[in-house]
């Protein structure tokens, strides 16, 4: 037993964790919405669960966006925008943030007026125009436009990534999730000119190179680590809404 104030908390550390703080096992069927319901009152209504791990729940919610929960007997606290439900039995878990959902942009050329109707679509208080998006990191919540005078703008997913050093705008996506704009100057690069592996000299012996048009960026951010696991023998109480 740990006194903390005037409560008491009877501690469960080990191999018997699990059973002791009662970790519920789901499977995501829609079945299970009376069982989701008696263990956390406090999720939206149509909220499906599946259970990944021990401590460990993924989250469905009505509006189609998914989100990892972690149960605080197990982890400590993530450095990741969250927010914490309670089991029945008073039991916190840190839910996370759901993922933005950026739409499909298309490759190639051909797909540019396409993909500027869709960023505009999505990102509708953006005031600056947008004559190409890069949508090849869109699967790491990164999206890069350019702009006529050769500068960008990168977004990055405010879940997925710490806020930036340095000037940067926040953004709201048509969904309500936010996203770090940083901006980007344009740039030429100097690359040296290879065939078949080899570098291509010129007549005085000196490396033939050939100028890239570019955007420099300040870095890139850092994207958040997943929740650390909580030591085993550490008898604090966990977290409790």
């Amino acid at each position: 037993m740990q006194q903390d104030g005037s409560q008491w908390y009877q501690m469960a550390t080990g191999d018997g964790m699990g059973s002791f703080y009662g970790t519920p096992n789901f499977t995501g069927d829609a079945s299970e919405a009376a069982q989701v319901a008696g263990t956390f009152p406090g999720a939206p209504d149509g909220t499906s669960l599946r259970s990944v791990d021990e401590g460990v729940i993924e989250a469905s919610y009505p509006d189609g966006s998914n989100s990892t929960w972690y149960n605080s007997a197990f982890y400590d606290e993530p450095n990741a925008p969250h927010n914490t439900i309670s089991t029945s039995d008073g039991v916190g878990w840190y839910t996370m943030d759901p993922h933005a959902s950026p739409p499909q942009f298309e490759s190639g050329d051909a797909a540019q007026e396409y993909n500027q109707a869709q960023f505009r679509e999505y990102m509708p208080g953006y005031e600056n125009s947008v004559a190409h998006v890069d949508a090849s990191r869109s699967g790491d919540s990164v999206i890069e436009v350019r702009h006529e005078d050769g500068s960008g703008t990168r977004f990055y997913d405010y879940t997925q990534y710490e806020p930036p050093r340095g000037d940067y705008t926040v953004y709201e996506d048509k969904n309500g999730n936010q996203w770090y704009a940083v901006g980007g100057s344009a740039a030429v690069d100097r690359i040296p000119v290879y065939e078949n592996g080899q570098p291509v000299y010129d007549n005085s012996g000196n490396v033939q190179t050939q100028t890239v048009e570019t955007v420099r960026y300040r870095g890139e951010l850092r994207s958040y680590g997943e929740p650390s696991a909580r030591n085993q023998d550490d008898f604090r109480p966990p977290r409790r809404k």
